[in-house]
């Protein structure tokens, strides 16, 4: 992945105990010392750095992106309290030393940490949150709301992991082979992606919305499976045979089965 920043995007805020000036001098200087930037990463970054007033406070501003996918270590990164666009960290391969902000008003990528040790998310994401390496739920401490797609694909167990009430995009769980424990939101507002349960027991989806499609391909019986009341898009359980399929029409014959 091009560390150069996008050319468009939001705004990026830091409300933290050093002065304005002095963060933008302490950025300058982290920018300037990290050797996994190119020069003309580095001078766009800077050429965004402004001290902006908001009714007579001081606050440090970066306009655009902040895209820090050639990062693979936190150490001496100080980040801004709010970021209004997305935050891309895509290549960090651990949360140590990282200090994330309180909010983020695009997408957050942490695709390349394997564990949610040292972890600390924000508490509002109003965008998709991608921890696609992750295999274990241990120490991950998800917001209620996520504001696009959250993509937790890498997981193997439900040990630990308590997810969010809303998901407003699609929720991908695909290497979960059981879903014993496993309590979903109750709104989706994209896809439920199951593509790696292999059978229905401790499934429930009882109190779940889904905005478009449950994926349940690997499925091979249908004992225990019971379906949403709500959901827009349709039921994908091509592993199950065609008495099965037919039995799951004739039961939910308002929901699509494909």
């Amino acid at each position: 992945m091009s560390s150069q920043l996008p050319s468009d995007s939001g705004t990026i805020e830091n409300e933290k105990t050093l002065e304005a000036k002095e963060q933008i001098e302490a950025m300058k200087q982290w920018l300037l010392t990290d050797k996994s930037y190119h020069a003309s990463a580095i001078d766009e970054i800077i050429n965004r750095l402004r001290v902006e007033y908001d009714n007579g406070t001081e606050r440090a501003v970066v306009h655009g992106f902040l895209a820090l996918n050639s990062l693979t270590s936190a150490e001496g990164l100080t980040l801004p309290i709010i970021v209004n666009g997305s935050l891309y960290l895509g290549n960090l391969t651990s949360a140590k030393g990282l200090t994330l902000p309180t909010s983020i008003g695009g997408d957050l990528s942490l695709n390349g940490l394997s564990s949610a040790e040292n972890l600390t998310l924000p508490t509002t994401i109003s965008g998709g949150l991608y921890l696609d390496r992750l295999t274990s739920a241990e120490n991950l401490t998800l917001p209620t709301i996520i504001g696009g797609d959250l993509d937790l694909d890498g997981l193997t167990s439900t040990e630990g992991l308590t997810l969010p009430t809303i998901v407003s995009g699609d929720l991908y769980l695909g290497n979960l082979t059981s879903a014993e424990g496993l309590t979903l939101p109750t709104t989706i507002g994209g896809d439920l992606e199951l593509r790696g349960l292999i059978r229905a027991e401790g499934l429930d989806l009882s109190g779940t919305t889904i905005g478009d499609n449950l994926i349940l391909h690997r499925l091979t019986s249908a004992d225990g499976l019971t379906l949403p009341t709500t959901i827009s898009g349709g039921v994908n359980l091509n592993g199950l045979s065609a008495v099965d399929r037919d039995v799951i029409h004739t039961k939910y014959p308002n929901i699509r089965i494909f």
